[in-house]
Parts: structure tokens; sequence; C-alpha cells
């Protein structure tokens, strides 16, 4: 998986429930580069391909155009397995 993609993961993990435009001022890119990345890591890839299914986005029910991100029970998972990575080249 991209680094970036990882980065990203991380930063829904901390603070779901935000916006593409959220995400992107956060990470410093272009909003249309997080789109992309959203879309790989969620459930379908831009490509309309199946995603890898780390998150999930869900229509604002106060803003029907806009899509909150939120990270599914795999995304957490996946994170764990980061963590413990990272923590174990730590320990070396």
């Amino acid at each position: 998986m991209p680094l970036q993609y990882v980065y990203l993961l991380l930063t829904v993990v901390v603070k779901e429930g935000q916006t593409v435009t959220e995400y992107a001022e956060k990470a410093g890119v272009p909003q249309t580069v997080m789109t992309r990345h959203l879309l790989e890591i969620g459930d379908r890839s831009r490509d309309k391909e199946k995603g890898l299914g780390l998150v999930t986005q869900k229509a604002d029910m106060n803003d029907l155009r806009k899509h909150r991100a939120y990270v599914t029970t795999l995304g957490k998972s996946t994170m764990n397995k980061v963590i413990n990575a990272l923590y174990s080249v730590r320990r070396k």
C-alpha cells in the first residue's frame, strides 16, 4: 500500500467524519488528489473497480453534495497492523 494511503487512513482514523475538502486542507494537497486517494482506499476505486475497503464515505444529511469519510472494520484492523509493524521496527 502506498505511503500516501497509509497517511490518509491514519488521518481518517484520528478525525473521522470529515469531508474531502477538509482532509485535503489538512494534508496540503489539492482536493482532486484527495478525492482519488479516498476512492482508492474506499469501497471502489476511481476506475469503478473494487477499492481497498479501508474507509467508507456517507452522504452528509445536511448537504447531500458532501460526503464524510469513516473508517471500516477492515480499516481499523489494517491501522492496528501498521502500528504494530512500526513498534516492532522501533524495538529492534
